[in-house]
């Protein structure tokens, strides 16, 4: 980024270009942050009202940015979290992906600062996973670098210490100077408060401060310094602690750091300590208590607890109006892949189904045959000719079954409205010499396989419950239609009721193939139907089938 001074004199050539004035006004603001933040928070509300002015929402958003950034370095972190959120909730609207993670990093280093820690984690990670999607070096470094601070305030110093050195070389592979100076800074501060390793850190707190010193960075020359005071506190050496400290204090001031100088507060106080200069020591350590006093009110406290409720209540609510609208523009394309994909799985369900059927049931009847002609061809018992009869009209019914199933798995037509007692009166008239009384009337929403349906259902009351009487009643209940069909044959055990409508069931020694009641089931699933069954008195079995009532 180009110097202040630089930039000033752009800003004072520029006169009626308003886009080119709001760029420089928001560099201008970033540039004065660390040394001059009352500057900067001037040129960020120049900036913002600027873009307001020429509804420039981009650049809008990097004035609210700025001018968070100038309330982090004037320690008044309600205001800088307010406007954190107010640039991150227009760019999440413009969908700058490195503008979002810019304002997460901003948000984490408050909740930092105020100590909510995990928070701030929670932010710096949502901030370094987007940069390291989007390939940006710097900004992933930056979180990493945050990231090893926050880890180092919560005492994990082996996570803090990874998340530095990552940080480090990123931003030597970048040459990115200011980032060098942070790591080296914080690396040098993890050595000093984990491992008391202070030779170690006073090498890094130095490498530090000379590369701040190059590029005269105020607020950084001041972190440095007083760092490099407390680590001469550590090692028992007064006279060098006092003089980096008193250099510190004096930036500290000059750039009107709070945080800064409530830190300069602190370590003399521990300085004067352990000098045992007890009176001095209280002195130091009452300003620093009220300097941190006047940052952390309780009102600003509470107000920061009031952004983050609505700044969470707010992201839920858009990010529920988000999925709806995208479900509203999705409905169509998913209708039809759901319907394709329901399509595609019933036909690979009836192939499926076929080749069973074909490799076991039609199989099985091929040979019980080809084994009753031999035993006839040598005995001429007339017994295996009857066997035979038997084989083949099973294998009949087999393909009679096969037919209805491939009608309703392969073919799912649109429902219609079908008058039941004309269907049923319709099938009666196939079986004269069974009594088939049919009561009530009623329509319901089926396809063209709805006689099918009856025709199972009779046919297996007839031939394998050996039944000679049916009574069929048509009756609605609320919007539907039941319809009972009951006979006077075999009963059937409780243990098998259920069982009864699956694939290839078979009970007793006249069991059959298993698949009418099954074609039956999966019908009345296409409608939206159910079916159950259950035994008549004083014997028999009842099958009622509930449709959806039409008319």
């Amino acid at each position: 980024m180009e110097s202040i001074e630089v930039l000033e004199k752009k800003l004072a050539k520029c006169r009626n270009n308003e886009n080119e004035k709001i760029k420089i006004l928001n560099n201008l603001s970033k540039a004065c942050w660390s040394s001059f933040p009352n500057k900067a928070l001037d040129y960020g509300k120049q900036a913002l009202i600027l873009s307001e002015k020429i509804d420039d929402k981009e650049e809008k958003g990097n004035a609210l940015n700025y001018i968070g950034g100038s309330y982090i370095y004037l320690a008044k972190y309600d205001f800088a979290l307010e406007f954190f959120f107010k640039a991150l909730e227009i760019f999440e609207e413009l969908g700058l992906e490195r503008k979002i993670a810019y304002s997460y990093n901003n948000i984490g280093l408050i909740y930092n600062n105020i100590g909510n820690y995990s928070k701030s984690l929670e932010f710096h990670q949502k901030s370094a996973e987007i940069n390291k999607i989007l390939g940006y070096k710097k900004g992933y470094a930056n979180s990493l670098n945050n990231m090893g601070n926050t880890y180092n305030y919560r005492s994990q110093y082996d996570k803090a210490l990874e998340c530095q050195k990552k940080a480090l070389k990123v931003y030597e592979e970048i040459d990115e100077k200011s980032g060098i100076s942070a790591s080296l800074n914080n690396i040098g501060a993890i050595c000093m408060k984990n491992k008391h390793d202070y030779n170690k850190s006073l090498e890094y707190f130095l490498k530090s401060l000379s590369i701040n010193e190059d590029i005269q960075d105020k607020n950084r020359i001041t972190i440095s310094l007083i760092n490099i005071g407390e680590c001469y506190i550590e090692t028992k050496q007064p006279e060098k602690a006092l003089f980096y400290l008193e250099k510190g204090i004096k930036t500290a001031q000059e750039i009107k750091s709070k945080d800064l100088t409530g830190a300069c507060y602190k370590a003399f106080s521990k300085l004067y300590s352990n000098s045992n200069n007890y009176k001095k020591s209280l002195e130091y350590y009452k300003l620093f208590s009220e300097n941190k006093d006047s940052i952390f009110t309780e009102e600003s406290s509470k107000k920061i607890a009031e952004m983050q409720t609505k700044y969470e209540t707010e992201r839920k609510e858009k990010e529920a109006e988000i999925y709806r609208l995208k479900n509203i523009e999705l409905v169509n394309v998913n209708k039809d892949i759901q319907n394709k994909n329901k399509k595609l799985k019933l036909h690979r369900k009836h192939i499926n189904l076929i080749n069973k059927i074909l490799e076991h049931d039609l199989a099985n009847n091929l040979d019980r045959i080809k084994s009753a002609v031999f035993l006839f061809e040598n005995s001429k018992d007339e017994h295996c000719l009857n066997e035979i009869d038997k084989s083949v009209q099973i294998s009949v019914e087999l393909i009679h079954n096969m037919r209805n199933l491939e009608q309703f798995l392969k073919t799912h037509r649109e429902l219609k409205i079908y008058d039941v007692n004309r269907i049923l009166q319709k099938i009666a008239k196939n079986y004269s010499s069974i009594e088939i009384n049919i009561k009530g009337k009623g329509n319901v929403v089926a396809n063209e396989t709805l006689e099918s349906i009856f025709e199972n259902i009779i046919r297996d009351e007839i031939i394998y419950g050996k039944a000679d009487k049916i009574n069929i009643t048509i009756t609605k209940h609320k919007i539907n239609c039941l319809i009972k069909i009951a006979d006077n044959g075999n009963s059937i055990p409780d243990e098998i009721k259920d069982k009864i409508f699956e694939e290839n069931f078979i009970y007793g020694k006249d069991g059959h193939t298993g698949l009418g009641l099954y074609i039956v089931k999966k019908a009345m699933e296409i409608y939206d139907g159910e079916i159950f069954i259950e035994n008549n008195k004083p014997k028999g079995v009842v099958f009622t089938l509930i449709f959806l009532q039409a008319g």
